[in-house]
């Protein structure tokens, strides 16, 4: 297989053609392997990233997948909130060598700030000094639905100086018990039981929203990556073609204001 890919060339700019979906895999963890930052491999479609996904599962666990809900679902249905908690976990994480598989959707649409993002972030731990009302404010604004009860990813509930958490990326939510203004206790516990399983010491707790103000990213400002591979790139251009209408024409029949959503492929 190595004498294959003397052949290959990866300068910048450079297309590729003639490849089986196999080998296609092979180039991708080929250049993954000579390299030490992030690779961003771009499909045309969700199904097309996700098995492309799996693929590179089967060499590497160093792979992570951005599914972004195509134009007519994220923006005039509803999106995936399935996608949206994949998402935030590539965005939460600080990747240093990393295979990112995203649709075209994921690569063009504006995310929010990358440096705003990362100012969000709050840590606590036990015997820190934050007030309990600014921390529920805080919730709020990162995207935390308020609730009686936590079940799921993304509620938080109050009662007194207690509040539950369930933060983006953790298997158990966690209760914060405050006396006064200080941390004094910080729990892991069963959503179902609601009985405790574990006394941690600290906690880090990520946005869960994907707002967007003036101040926005791409996928690529995130992950920094050194290589980006698009596959199948003839099928892409005329994917974001057909993207460009169909944004133009839902904008038309709602008699809105056009507003731009996402990155220009060029």
């Amino acid at each position: 297989m190595d004498k294959i890919f003397e052949f290959l060339n990866y300068e910048s700019g450079i297309s590729i053609s003639g490849l089986t979906n196999e080998l296609s895999v092979f180039c991708v963890i080929n250049k993954y392997k000579n390299t030490s930052g992030n690779v961003l491999v771009v499909t045309n479609t969700i199904y097309e990233a996700n098995n492309l996904y799996k693929a590179i599962l089967n060499y590497t666990k160093n792979v992570s997948i951005f599914p972004m809900d195509d134009f007519i679902t994220s923006v005039a249905i509803a999106v995936s909130p399935e996608f949206k908690a994949t998402r935030l976990d590539v965005l939460n994480k600080n990747y240093k060598h990393q295979i990112i598989i995203t649709n075209l959707m994921g690569y063009l649409r504006y995310l929010p700030s990358n440096k705003v993002y990362e100012n969000s972030i709050i840590h606590l731990n036990k015997g820190s000094i934050f007030n309990r009302d600014k921390l529920v404010n805080k919730l709020d604004e990162l995207g935390y639905r308020r609730d009686s009860l936590v079940t799921s990813t993304g509620e938080f509930a109050v009662r007194g100086f207690v509040v539950d958490i369930f933060i983006m990326g953790q298997n158990n939510p966690v209760r914060i018990e405050f006396f006064d203004d200080e941390v004094e206790t910080i729990k892991e516990f069963d959503y179902e039981t609601q009985l405790t399983t574990n006394v941690i010491d600290e906690i880090t707790i990520t946005p869960f929203t994907e707002v967007v103000n003036d101040d926005k990213s791409s996928l690529f400002d995130y992950i920094n990556p050194d290589w980006v591979y698009f596959v199948d790139r003839p099928q892409i251009d005329a994917a974001y073609k057909k993207l460009e209408n169909d944004i133009v024409e839902y904008f038309e029949r709602k008699n809105e204001d056009y507003q731009k959503i996402m990155y220009s492929f060029e």
